[in-house]
């Protein structure tokens, strides 16, 4: 028998940033592995750069629910929120039942395991949480064992994480499971006879201030100044906001010498541009 698979992100993916690859691609090996998948969007369709890929692909069934009516009296208009998120997925998993869970973010997967409709089935994928001890508060101790009791197995980014779950919640200890990125096929890079005429750096992501994307945008100059001729080529369109104006400054950084900002791409476009280039930044 065909296991199923219900995913779900509190993730747009109308924008393209780290998080939205990894939904994309978790959907596409569960597929690979052999699992019926149904993946529920989060917002409305108004680019389908991400999940085209998915309609194409045997085993795995796109869900939209603003496009579907499935979301009227959950909430108002606008992206799901958690508990809308939670409700909408335990109806379609009571209509057909679904062998396992897969949740990224952490107050959608509380919400869930607060609930107890997929208590055993659920596999969270845990990357905004406290990872250190000074960060563990007891209410977050508390909520982080409450998702542990509920999962069936906790997916972690990192052997660190895996590490500090088990050592810190109990609930945890061997449910934690280490999941890489998914990787596909990498393109074959630029030849290294090539590199340095001029240098090319090369960003993928969303522009943030804790990702330093904002100083990246002056390597150019800083290079230039050491007698390095350089290009930076950077692609996403994902930019965070803060009270300091960062969107707004780190628009006009993209419009800056040296520096080509290519907007959001599919992911087999943006990995063709980091293999033409020489040095990845990140």
């Amino acid at each position: 028998m065909t296991p199923r698979a219900l995913v779900y992100g509190d993730i747009d993916l109308n924008l393209i940033d780290g998080s939205a690859i990894w939904l994309q691609s978790v959907t596409q090996a569960l597929a690979r592995a052999g699992c019926a998948v149904t993946l529920v969007l989060k917002a409305p369709v108004r680019t389908s750069r991400l999940i085209a890929p998915l309609l194409a692909e045997p085993g795995i069934t796109v869900r939209r629910p603003f496009e579907e009516h499935l979301v009227e009296g959950l909430q108002g208009s606008g992206p799901l929120r958690p508990a809308a998120a939670t409700e909408l997925l335990a109806r379609l998993d009571a209509e057909q039942h679904y062998d396992l869970v897969v949740l990224r973010g952490r107050a959608l997967t509380a919400a869930a395991a607060r609930s107890e409709a997929f208590t055993g089935r659920l596999w969270p994928y845990l990357t905004d949480v406290p990872q250190s001890v000074p960060g563990l508060t007891p209410d977050m101790a508390a909520e982080l064992e409450m998702i542990a009791n509920a999962a069936r197995y906790l997916l972690c980014q990192t052997e660190e994480l895996r590490c500090f779950l088990e050592g810190s919640i109990p609930a945890a200890c061997g449910k934690c499971v280490l999941l890489p990125p998914m990787l596909a096929d990498i393109p074959s890079a630029r030849g290294a006879a090539a590199a340095g005429i001029p240098l090319r750096l090369v960003y993928a992501g969303k522009f943030a201030p804790r990702w330093n994307t904002l100083e990246m945008t002056g390597l150019p100059a800083l290079l230039a100044a050491r007698g390095v001729a350089s290009e930076l080529h950077m692609a996403g369109d994902k930019i965070h906001d803060d009270a300091t104006g960062y969107q707004q400054r780190m628009r006009e950084a993209l419009e800056g010498d040296g520096v080509t900002w290519h907007g959001g791409h599919s992911r087999e476009e943006a990995m063709r541009l980091t293999a033409s280039c020489d040095i990845g930044l990140s």
